[in-house]
């Protein structure tokens, strides 16, 4: 990534619709970074997420201003 590129990040890990979101990234070769967060285990209710996301729900793709929230958005 070059210094004029901004960060893709995806947020979520740990289900069915946030391994699609990975899946997607890894097969269009995109270099993103990982945001390990899970339901189960509160990262969805922190300020940060909830800024961002304000429903909650994983996964978020985060593309600089652009945010997309369901897999199947995410994916397209």
């Amino acid at each position: 990534m070059t210094s004029g590129e901004k960060t893709k990040i995806v947020w979520g890990a740990g289900t069915p619709r946030t391994l699609r979101a990975h899946w997607i990234m890894h097969e269009l070769g995109l270099d993103y970074e990982r945001r390990p967060i899970g339901s189960r285990n509160g990262g969805n209710l922190t300020p940060e997420y909830t800024r961002l996301n304000p429903s909650q729900k994983i996964p978020t793709l985060q593309d600089d201003d652009l945010v997309v929230s369901e897999s199947a958005a995410i994916v397209n």
